[in-house]
């Protein structure tokens, strides 16, 4: 888990970087280059081949799916949604969605494995949403095509959102009243349970995670002195994992669903949660120095 961690964030490119998101497998990234209206595939990542990828929108937020075999693309000036799909030997940028209809800051996205179902998370004025849009896989990237997308429920302050059950349900975290949720059947009923609340030991959750197996649910609390829950769908229980070395600031996948990221690369060392067997925080002495 060390070699992997290191290898993701410590990817050597010649120019600087915005953003990126590493693909789980360890064998490729999207990269947005600080200077440049570009996004950038970076393949082979020990001897990286850096290529742009053709109409693809300059993007402030991005994710990939499940199997890494496609991207959600967003950008707030103007409003708008793409995916890539093909990734990483054959991308190709769909068409442009429109989101003008909706309003807030988006806080979390989320997209299915066959790249046709997005899920957002929007917060305004603490009032937060959960939005629908499906994404259609046929046009070119120049389309600009109006989409309307549907409310799943409304929350306090929704901070993260993952997939699920061969991404059929969600879940998501709520920042203002720490609590977490399952939506059911979200492209069809919706129907939404809360799992786990403060009383739970949900502080300022920062990311949620699903094992590969969808049996649990991991929720990363930022509030110190932070620590993981663990939730059992079958049976509802939730247990805390201690995270050593400080509270977690993220939840980002490593290696499948089997290892998640939880800070960022810093002085301090890593937090990796590593959920194979028996789910534990381990820390990896990674700072800039080391």
């Amino acid at each position: 888990l060390a070699y992997l961690a290191i290898a993701a964030l410590m990817l050597a490119l010649p120019f600087a970087v915005a953003r990126a998101a590493f693909s789980s497998n360890g064998d490729f990234a999207l990269v947005v280059a600080a200077e440049a209206e570009d996004l950038l595939l970076v393949r082979n990542l020990e001897a990286p081949v850096v290529s742009r990828l053709a109409g693809a929108i300059w993007p402030e937020r991005m994710v990939l799916n499940g199997d890494n075999s496609a991207a959600l693309l967003y950008t707030s000036e103007p409003r708008r949604l793409q995916v890539v799909r093909g990734l990483p030997n054959n991308p190709v940028a769909g068409p442009m969605l429109d989101l003008s209809s909706l309003t807030g800051t988006v806080t979390a996205l989320a997209l299915d494995r066959e790249g046709r179902e997005a899920l957002l998370a929007l917060s305004d004025n603490g009032r937060g949403t959960l939005a629908r849009v499906p994404a259609p896989d046929e046009g070119e990237p120049s389309d600009l095509r109006s989409v309307e997308p549907r409310s799943l429920g409304v929350f306090g302050s929704l901070t993260a959102v993952a997939l699920l059950n061969r991404d059929r349900d969600a879940v998501v975290t709520d920042g203002a009243t720490n609590q977490l949720f399952l939506i059911r059947d979200f492209t069809g009923e919706a129907a939404i349970e809360a799992l786990a609340s403060e009383r739970d030991g949900i502080a300022n959750p920062v990311g949620v995670e699903a094992s590969l197996d969808g049996r649990r649910v991991f929720v990363a609390n930022g509030a110190e002195p932070g620590g993981v829950l663990v939730v059992d769908l079958a049976s509802r229980t939730v247990e805390v994992r201690a995270t050593p070395e400080g509270a977690p600031s993220r939840m980002e996948r490593l290696q499948g669903r089997t290892a998640f990221l939880l800070n960022e690369l810093g002085d301090a060392p890593l937090l990796v949660l590593d959920n194979v067997e028996n789910p534990e925080v381990y820390f990896v002495p990674a700072g800039r120095e080391n």
